[in-house]
């Protein structure tokens, strides 16, 4: 648990996390930081929840202590989110010997006598309320429901300039520094992966409610932007609200000038087929990342699903069916509505042919709306016209796709 002064007034409570499954199953290659933050005025507030408390008075002690705060300076709990990644530690709560009073959302009220038995000292909060910590400290809040559980509200302090956004604006990866000015560019582009990790496998579902809460909170002077998973931004936090807004435009289908090739062979003969698309897409100067079905976890498919303008599937028959792992992550696509994408479907099958059928009927399911420019099946090992008419369909892709983010 490391503390460090955000701006006056206002410090970060950092924990890094690794080696687990984020939801109970989102892969994190680079692990995650939980944030949560203190506002000192006459009154000081928790924002959201103390990740890494071992629920001992002696630890919160020496926390705040770094805060030049002791609890009896502590009167307020802002919950932006139940999510327990931002709120088990109110279980502990009892522990610290003080009531605090909880601020929060109607729906967030709900769930915390749900979870943790609380009824008591909730105040509701609502779209535009506002609470006075004195010394010119003031929190306003915004609604900003389903980023990324209906009850989420962001909170912004007046003096400060700060804006605690919880999950908007987060990110995937361990923080070896809190802010985005310690980080060189390098750096930092490469933690742009795991924000896209992180929008396509928490936020895609909901991005349309994304884009509301996005333009909900731009009414703010925000000068920090704190978000609950991810480095705070206090140099350019124009930059992270400008690559939200762009990853909620990817789902009306125009994202990066890429395509995502995902494929599964059984025996081989889709592989063959996977090699001259390759091929293809090398020749074309085609930004692309190849990916095995059954070798890939479902949050880097997404990742790049999510990024990518063209989608590329491979997948055989199975069963008069595609092939069930492609299935699974079709769906799954779906559900975190990954639409408006240019596509192609290849496939090799043995004694019946089946895979497009159920690859359309899960596009319609979906409501996925891709543009679908070519789809095969083929008897066994492609042959030579078959590898000739998808080769084709590639190249035609990729113009389609440089035509489409051109505008």
């Amino acid at each position: 648990m490391r503390v460090e002064k955000v701006r006056d007034g206002v410090y970060g409570i950092t924990e890094n996390l690794e080696g687990i499954l984020f939801e109970g199953m989102w892969e994190m290659p680079k692990g995650v930081s939980v944030n949560s933050y203190v506002v000192k005025g006459e009154k000081a507030a928790f924002i959201d929840g103390v990740f890494g408390w071992d629920g001992t008075r002696e630890t919160m002690d020496k926390a705040l202590a770094e805060m030049d705060l002791t609890l009896d300076d502590m009167e307020y709990i802002v919950i932006n989110h139940m999510e327990p990644d931002h709120s088990s530690w109110i279980a502990d709560l009892d522990s610290l010997g003080k009531e605090l009073e909880i601020y929060c959302s109607k729906e967030s009220a709900g769930t915390l006598k749900a979870f943790f038995g609380r009824e008591d000292r909730i105040n509701i909060v609502g779209d535009g309320d506002t609470l006075d910590l004195g010394n010119d400290r003031v929190l306003h809040f915004a609604k900003t429901p389903n980023i990324h559980w209906p009850d989420t509200i962001a909170t912004y302090e007046e003096k400060s300039k700060v804006l605690f956004s919880c999950d908007a604006f987060g990110s995937f990866g361990k923080l070896t520094h809190l802010f985005d000015d310690e980080y060189t560019k390098e750096e930092r582009e490469e933690f742009e992966t795991q924000q896209i990790r992180y929008f396509s496998n928490i936020l895609g579902t909901f991005t349309p409610m994304v884009g509301r809460g996005i333009e909900r909170v731009k009414k703010f002077d925000i000068e920090v932007v704190a978000p609950g998973h991810g480095m705070v931004w206090r140099e350019n936090p124009e930059k992270i609200i400008a690559d939200f807004e762009r990853y909620v435009s990817y789902q009306k289908g125009v994202a990066k000038e890429k395509v995502l090739l995902l494929w599964g062979s059984m025996y081989g003969m889709t592989r063959k087929m996977v090699d001259a698309i390759e091929e293809t897409l090398k020749e074309e100067n085609m930004d692309y990342v190849s990916l095995c079905v059954t070798e890939t976890d479902m949050g880097t498919v997404l990742e790049h699903a999510w990024a990518s303008t063209g989608i590329i599937i491979a997948a055989p028959t199975y069963e008069y069916k595609i092939f069930p792992p492609m299935a699974s992550v079709l769906d799954e696509m779906g559900r975190k509505r990954i639409q408006n994408r240019l596509a192609l479907y290849a496939g090799s099958y043995g004694w019946s042919g089946g895979a497009i059928k159920e690859f359309e009927e899960i596009m319609k399911r979906n409501m996925m709306k891709w543009d679908v420019l070519h789809a095969m099946e083929y008897n066994g090992t492609p042959l030579e016209e078959d590898r000739k008419e998808f080769t084709e369909a590639v190249r035609g892709l990729c113009r389609a796709i440089r035509e489409k983010v051109a505008g």
